[in-house]
């Protein structure tokens, strides 16, 4: 009854479901139908064999971008020779499984390489591995017709479509990447600006005293600082005098009349220390 459940929901979703829907759709119809634990799936991509999909251990995992077919087993395997070798027995016995090394007391793994064909197109192969206690094989060629009629039917479409998006995808990351560039250097050449600006202000004031308000000034305006003032310090009497600074509305106002001890913090130590270096 679940197999029919899948089969049917299989069927549904292969016209209108995406290439990563689609594989997993299929993956779980073979786990359900011949109890396989592992499947990978590989096609042809600019005449390169990629892996587009894999599931281990009831993991599935989709790759978009598709990967080099070697990172499925961790080393090369030469799949079109192997599906060759065994087409007479289409499934084949073997102590370890493909992807991952390791291996339990009493079992053994049973392979088959399915090639995928899209009318006399190769487009790929499908790697399926169940486990197995005994060195007789289950897996038959006629229960993985389905696989190919479905393959035939969607596989070739679905990789188009993948692509394409892909493409969009990359085309409108790119687009977003160039407005941030442009961003950056509109903001660079705001930060050149206001720096010119600074450096011309800086160049009226004529005492310490206007330098002062004109910092302050500069402080508000240019790097929207709500609240500041300028101390002048002398090290040798230890007291520091007001200049010029920031109400709590922010607005600047003359703060000469300040004058008091310099306080006996890390920080005016650690600033009077960098000074005297």
């Amino acid at each position: 009854m679940e197999s029919a459940e899948v089969q049917q929901r299989c069927t549904a979703e292969d016209v209108s479901s995406t290439l990563d829907k689609w594989c997993e759709d299929i993956f779980s119809r073979l786990v359900c139908e011949n109890g396989i634990s592992n499947i990978a799936l590989f096609v042809l991509v600019d005449d390169k064999l990629k892996l587009i999909a894999s599931q281990t251990q009831d993991v599935f995992n989709f790759y978009p971008a598709f990967k080099p077919c070697e990172e499925y087993s961790g080393y090369y395997i030469d799949w079109e020779s192997l599906a060759n070798k065994h087409k007479q027995h289409f499934s084949f016995i073997s102590e370890l499984a493909f992807n991952g090394g390791w291996q339990q007391d009493n079992q053994l793994w049973e392979h088959a390489v399915i090639p995928l064909y899209k009318r006399e197109h190769r487009l790929g192969y499908l790697l399926v591995e169940a486990e197995t206690s005994t060195r007789e094989r289950r897996l038959s060629e006629k229960g993985f017709d389905w696989v190919r009629e479905n393959v035939d039917t969607h596989l070739k479409c679905k990789i188009l479509a993948h692509r394409l998006n892909q493409q969009n995808v990359n085309s409108r990351k790119s687009e977003l990447d160039l407005a941030l560039h442009n961003h950056t250097l509109a903001s660079q050449l705001g930060y050149l600006k206001n720096l010119h600006e600074i450096s011309l202000r800086f160049t009226k004031a004529t005492t310490i005293n206007s330098l002062c308000r004109i910092a302050v000034e500069l402080g508000r305006d240019k790097l929207q600082i709500d609240r500041m003032g300028i101390f002048l310090c002398d090290v040798e009497t230890h007291k520091m005098w007001g200049t010029w600074g920031t109400d709590p509305d922010g607005q600047v106002v003359d703060r000469s009349e300040f004058c008091q001890e310099m306080p006996n913090t890390l920080f005016m130590e650690e600033a009077f220390t960098k000074k005297m270096n």
